[in-house]
């Protein structure tokens, strides 16, 4: 795509998670088929060199209705885990 919105980049499990919704994305089989959706990409993180190198890359949603997500990481005290909670604003246009 041509310009990747609201980047949101996580750890996860072993796993780096990059979120973005680019525009004008080119279709790739049934994936990106209207052009501005939302992206997920998975992969490995270099935090010396600073690098990402993709995995796996997947659609998130096929409209262009899921915007400005964002995900927050929360430590569960009870049973010692971290959990992922992520949230969106759902639009529509009138």
């Amino acid at each position: 795509g041509k310009m990747w919105e609201c980047p949101d980049f996580f750890p996860l499990d072993e796993k780096w998670v990059l979120l973005t919704s680019p525009q004008d994305m080119l279709p790739q089989g049934y994936e990106y088929h209207n052009g501005n959706g939302t992206l997920c990409l998975i992969g490995d993180y270099d935090e010396e060199s600073g690098t990402f190198k993709e995995t796996h890359n997947q659609s998130i949603d096929y409209g262009i209705d899921f915007f400005l997500y964002k995900t927050m990481e929360y430590y569960n005290v009870e049973n010692a885990s971290n959990q992922f909670y992520s949230f969106s604003l759902l639009y529509k246009e009138m």
